[in-house]
């Protein structure tokens, strides 16, 4: 179904998207008031971001702090929450990406924080993270439910899934994001997940602690039928 619906959708191996991001993630990477996500710099404000409780429990459990960050980018995540992680004794940010981004995250990004990877098996055995950080990111692969089932078996104890598109329906469904022009011009398929069958898989090996929606408008597809979901958050600890 992924492949035949993604015929003419570049998606996330379209050399413009690297090619933005680097930009902007440079320029995060060397100013501290800024940080990038999804190509785009924004302003930092003064508000301690979203997760950081849960980054900073992780690290209380055994006084270090492992994070794998599938779909990490060149590090979005990474510079917004680095000025508050500076003070732990010892933190490692690994990024799992795809190949262009790990060769150029490597080359240009790594330092004695942040490490890069192709394979989240081989992220999970090198480093034995202790929290998982899927922000908005599973829903634009392929094999979402391959990634949920090594992570579920992994001995991380907090699991954050983050902006990830759900429905009240029974069943998953992809579709087609356009991306907005002013940003740039391309377009990735993305699966709508039903909220019940990802808590029912999730929930055999997590608890939920905290969920909110991520944006509060309701989103629809330009399909027929329409489909309507929202983005949510969810921070789960392992049972």
């Amino acid at each position: 179904m992924w492949k035949n619906t993604s015929k003419n959708i570049a998606g996330y191996s379209d050399p413009i998207i690297l090619r933005k991001v680097f930009e902007a993630a440079s320029k995060a990477k060397n100013d501290a008031s800024l940080f990038e996500r999804d190509s785009v710099l924004f302003k930092k404000n003064t508000n301690v971001p979203t997760y950081l409780n849960v980054l900073l429990s992780a690290y209380a459990l055994d006084k270090k702090l492992i994070i794998l960050d599938f779909g990490g980018s060149l590090g979005s995540a990474y510079y917004l929450y680095k000025p508050f992680l500076l003070h732990l004794k010892y933190f490692r940010w690994c990024i799992v990406e795809q190949k262009s981004f790990v060769e150029v995250g490597k080359k240009h990004f790594s330092d004695e924080h942040l490490f890069f990877y192709e394979d989240i098996s081989k992220c999970i055995k090198d480093n034995s993270p202790n929290l998982i950080f899927l922000a908005s990111s599973i829903q634009y692969i392929q094999h979402p439910f391959k990634i949920l089932d090594i992570v579920n078996k992994s001995k991380a104890e907090y699991l954050i899934l983050d902006r990830t598109p759900f429905s009240n329906l029974s069943k998953d469904f992809i579709t087609k994001q356009n991306v907005p022009a002013h940003i740039y011009n391309s377009s990735y398929l993305m699966w709508i997940f039903s909220e019940k069958l990802m808590l029912t898989r999730l929930l055999k090996s997590w608890k939920i602690i905290y969920r909110k929606n991520s944006i509060s408008e309701q989103f629809f597809t330009k399909s027929i039928p329409i489909l309507r979901f929202h983005f949510h958050d969810f921070v789960f600890t392992k049972k």
